[in-house]
């Protein structure tokens, strides 16, 4: 693995890039940055205390807090879980104090999960401290640089996407792609 100062991908001027050459290079440096980003996660479950699926969950509730309400359900789906292993990792969260289930106000059958203030605190130091490290990176890039880091990202993010959905369709493990 590349150190943390040295670049690991320079395009040599004069003459244009051989595709070959990016596209085994590309792959490496993906094949990197998840081998980076899954040690990261590692690294904060670690710090929580908490396994990494569990953290994984963790991460996905704060997401989709945002924009809803969480069923375990949902979470499975999502996850690609079995309602039994969403129950055993939200009966862990709960232990550890980072979560807690309700019975909804508008349908007594249904059960909604949200995070806990004392621990999402802590969580939240821990991605705060990673997001102000990747906004000084960001410094480096000018603007039409970041536009199309962005869109690369974004595209690749939406083909691992729908490639994940076409491997577990094809095991009837997930019938809809997440949103």
């Amino acid at each position: 693995m590349p150190s943390a100062d040295a670049p690991v991908f320079a395009v040599e001027p004069p003459g244009p890039p051989e595709p070959a050459r990016f596209e085994q290079a590309l792959g490496e440096l993906g094949r990197t940055l998840a081998e980076s980003s899954t040690r990261l996660h590692d690294a904060f479950s670690i710090r929580l205390g908490i396994g990494a699926t569990d953290a994984r969950c963790l991460s996905l509730i704060s997401e989709l807090e945002r924009s809803g309400q969480v069923t375990p359900t949902l979470l499975a789906t999502r996850l690609g879980l079995t309602s039994g292993a969403v129950t055993g990792l939200l009966d862990r969260l709960e232990r550890a104090g980072f979560v807690q289930r309700e019975r909804s106000s508008k349908d007594r059958r249904q059960v909604l999960v949200r995070s806990l203030d004392a621990r999402r605190a802590e969580l939240n130091t821990l991605v705060e401290a990673s997001g102000r490290a990747w906004r000084k990176l960001l410094e480096d890039y000018s603007a039409a640089e970041l536009l199309v880091i962005a869109r690369f990202v974004g595209d690749s993010a939406g083909l691992a996407e729908r490639y994940v959905t076409e491997l577990l369709n094809a095991k009837g493990l997930v019938t809809d792609p997440p949103e």
